[in-house]
């Protein structure tokens, strides 16, 4: 099963890997033991190029053009079909 994604702004295309959610959580300190924990969370997916290489990229950036070769467009006629909110 092969999923495209075209970067929303750079139009660029990658295979998809993955889809993954990240966490993470730091502690930095300011001057004498005073410190802010900062932490977050951040869904990234798992991509590949056309050279094979892969990479971490943030989801929202990216939307996907075609599973298995059929395209989201095609999939417009289901009008059960939600859209996320903008």
């Amino acid at each position: 099963m092969a999923t495209i994604v075209e970067h929303k702004e750079k139009k660029r295309r990658y295979l998809l890997v993955r889809a993954g959610f990240g966490q993470f959580q730091s502690k930095w300190r300011e001057g004498w033991g005073v410190g802010d924990l900062e932490k977050g969370n951040s869904q990234m997916i798992c991509i590949a190029d056309s050279e094979g290489e892969i990479g971490w990229a943030p989801s929202l950036k990216f939307k996907v053009l075609s599973v298995d070769g059929v395209t989201v467009e095609s999939l417009k006629q289901y009008s059960d079909l939600a859209a996320f909110p903008k």
